[in-house]
């Protein structure tokens, strides 16, 4: 066990990294035009695949395998999950393109409001 001063420390580290990536993203998205972060058909795809089609895939899998419950609900519904937030970070630390990465978190984060309701409903 570590001592409580560091142990604290460590915890108040570990709170600031996703308002830090929220606030990252943001700022990438703030140079980019509103009418760029909507446009573009393959963004659409992969948001539909990542949020909707990859979950239906493996909630059908684990199905035909035999397993029901829990067993298939959490599976389904972590992948439904949208991109994460270290998308963007990796993609700017790694000279990438990461305004993409940005948009990309950005709308799976917009869509998942709509697919991870209709994935639970699916699973029921």
């Amino acid at each position: 066990e570590l001592p409580s001063p560091i142990f604290s420390t460590l915890k108040m580290i570990g709170g600031m990294t996703t308002p830090i990536s929220m606030i990252f993203i943001g700022s990438i998205l703030a140079d980019v035009d509103v009418r760029e972060i909507i446009s573009g058909v393959n963004i659409y795809i992969l948001c539909m695949i990542r949020l909707l089609i990859l979950p239906l895939l493996i909630m059908n899998a684990l199905k035909l395998l035999g397993f029901s419950g829990y067993l298939v609900g959490i599976p389904a519904i972590i992948t439904a999950m949208p991109a994460a937030a270290n998308t963007a970070i990796m993609a700017s630390k790694f000279d990438s393109d990461y305004h993409l990465a940005s948009k990309g978190v950005f709308l799976t984060t917009m869509f998942s409001i709509i697919t991870i309701p209709v994935i639970v409903m699916l699973l029921n």
